[in-house]
């Protein structure tokens, strides 16, 4: 779990503890509410996920130049 919490240099990241409560919230919901989920919020859900880890990747990419 501490892979979760901890960044590249091992120090706690407060930007990955929060993206970690995020999306594991967000989980929670659409498993919870599975049944009466329609297509598009699925589809929103995988794009916010998607999206953001594209752009951290981008970012991190960026950064070490």
């Amino acid at each position: 779990m501490n892979k979760f919490f901890k960044d590249s240099t091992g120090e706690f990241s407060l930007t990955r503890f929060w993206t970690f409560i995020c999306y594991s919230t967000c989980t929670y919901i659409m498993i919870k509410n599975v049944d009466t989920l329609d297509w598009s919020m699925l589809m929103a859900y995988a794009g916010v996920v998607g999206a953001s880890d594209l752009a951290k990747k981008w970012i991190n990419k960026n950064a070490t130049k």
